[in-house]
């Protein structure tokens, strides 16, 4: 059986190519299905309760991680051994933690007299975002062992059968929880699929290794980046959530097609930090903090050019893709052109998450983005309210702007702290 010690590494550009090729395979089809079809065939209306189930139940979906995959991309790559203990016990905990999940979905929707088409979109929104966040855990392994064609291979697989399943749930029953229940057929498949190329080449999963001690000990030293996940899920997605309690799915549905289009753009960014955390955690374990420095400081700098790219495609012609779709959407041509913006600062915002994860400050970017959370949330209340949609966006602009110089500049002084202890050590031999 092959183990963790003898799986062959890739190198960085080796790792950037296959996730690469990996998504430009499978992106297209997964655009196509979760933005024109499902627009297309629901809806305003109908997009608007797909797009609000998915964002709802990603923020809720962070409770079933509680931090635990970023936990161990790092763990991982200090301690290559402790695959099998880790996988054992994080999968039972996370077994619970999606049974929960979904039946909270429901009881809430329930009690809170939703129609039944919201109702069974939350469940299965529920049960994708959760396994979605389940199958990132095993993900871990492949971007610790520094082998991302495994983790290729898995999103070509992933992509493949969730959007066949919601395609075919699609135009059978042309609603919402329809699809959603096609997808999460597709991400349960994926799944069991990785865990077991997992558990038989990987990290073998053993029962006898269950300590529920030792898994305590885990989520509690993960808590503050679980903490962190949840607070930018929430925060990223404040102004769905905030439109429709105050306006409802129609004013949502055409929200997200703009939101959705720019977040496939995070292509770009997943792929480098992806490729990227594993070798910043790697320099700073092997006190190698000028390569640390240099990598922070190309992919900051590449982002940012490929970020204001996007700008400007979009604003030279880019933003009438949307009169591909219905004119209920029109309005949709305008928004795309402001939210762009965000672009940039998010793509800047993604790597320095990973950098401050690598220097062990998960404890200030959930303080930091849990305040940035709590402003969205009272910023969007009053911005939507007077403004609409363009509040959302200008509540969106104006956090995310602070909060990129708030993890800038912890990054920085973090930075420099280390290099001043180096400086001392040296001294003192």
């Amino acid at each position: 059986m092959v183990m963790n010690d003898e799986i062959k590494r890739a190198g960085f550009f080796q790792n950037l190519t296959a996730l690469t090729l990996g998504n430009v395979l499978v992106r297209p089809i997964w655009v196509f299905f979760s933005i024109y079809m499902s627009a297309e065939y629901l809806g305003k209306e109908g997009f608007g309760v797909f797009n609000f189930a998915i964002s709802l139940m990603t923020v809720v979906a962070e409770l079933a991680d509680l931090g635990i995959t970023h936990y161990a991309n790092r763990e991982l790559v200090r301690r290559p051994d402790f695959g099998s203990v880790l996988l054992t016990n994080v999968l039972v905990v996370k077994g619970g933690a999606t049974l929960l999940i979904v039946l909270a979905a429901w009881t809430g929707a329930w009690l809170g007299h939703q129609s039944a088409t919201l109702q069974w979109a939350l469940v299965w929104a529920g049960l994708y975002t959760a396994v979605f966040r389940h199958l990132e855990f095993l993900r871990a392994f492949f971007r610790a062992n520094q082998v991302l064609k495994y983790e290729s291979i898995s999103m070509i697989v992933e992509k493949s059968l969730v959007v066949l399943g919601g395609v075919g749930f699609l135009l059978v029953f042309f609603s919402p929880e329809a699809a959603l229940f096609g997808m999460s057929l597709g991400m349960v498949t994926t799944f069991l699929l990785v865990l077991y190329g997992l558990h038989r080449y990987m990290a073998a999963v053993n029962m006898r290794l269950l300590n529920l001690s030792l898994a305590q000990t885990m989520y509690r030293s993960a808590l503050p980046m679980g903490l962190m996940g949840l607070f930018i899920m929430a925060y990223r997605y404040m102004g769905v959530l905030v439109l429709y309690a105050l306006y409802g799915e129609a004013t949502v549905g055409v929200y997200s097609l703009p939101l959705r289009i720019i977040e496939t753009l995070q292509l770009i960014p997943t792929i480098l930090g992806a490729t990227i955390f594993a070798y910043f955690t790697q320099s700073l374990h092997e006190n190698r903090l000028v390569d640390f420095k240099r990598m922070l400081q190309k992919s900051l700098l590449s982002m940012l050019g490929v970020g204001f790219a996007a700008v400007v495609a979009v604003w030279l012609g880019g933003y009438q893709f949307i009169k591909l779709f219905k004119p209920e959407f029109a309005a949709a041509e305008g928004l795309i052109k402001l939210l762009i913006w965000s672009f940039p600062v998010t793509c800047l915002n993604s790597i320095l998450v990973l950098a401050l994860m690598a220097l062990d400050e998960q404890r200030f970017m959930a303080k930091a983005v849990g305040g940035a959370m709590l402003a969205a949330l009272g910023l969007n209340f009053w911005l939507v309210s007077q403004f609409e949609v363009y509040g959302a966006i200008a509540a969106f602009l104006a956090m995310d702007a602070l909060l990129c110089m708030a993890l800038l500049s912890q990054a920085l002084h973090k930075i420099q702290v280390l290099a001043k202890e180096k400086r001392v050590a040296r001294q003192l031999d």
